[in-house]
């Protein structure tokens, strides 16, 4: 896949991730960090996700599991579709190319 359909596909996939509000703002002053500390966003996510796993396992322990199945498949969905977009960053990189 060239630099231009890489590219294609992750704007594509952030807009997504905009429009159905899973990303926002606080997510584009992580990217303006990142500028200056390669890898930051990544990081971040990675302990984001690690920290909600074990939330989300305490809670299913107290809380109503219906409502949290409901929000654990969110939460992987964004897990999921923000390994894409730094797996595409990652290619774009690899081709040549920059954001």
């Amino acid at each position: 896949m060239d630099v231009q359909q890489l590219k294609k596909q992750y704007k594509d996939l952030l807009k997504e991730l905009f429009l159905e509000e899973f990303l926002d703002d606080y997510f584009r002053q992580v990217r303006e960090v990142e500028q200056d500390r390669q890898g930051f966003a990544f990081g971040l996510a990675t302990e984001y996700f690690k920290e909600t796993d074990r939330k989300i396992d305490m809670m299913s322990k107290l809380l109503c599991i219906r409502n949290l199945e409901q929000f654990k498949d969110d939460m992987d969905l964004l897990r999921n579709k923000l390994a894409c977009v730094f797996q595409l960053e990652h290619l774009i990189a690899a081709a040549g190319g920059s954001l």
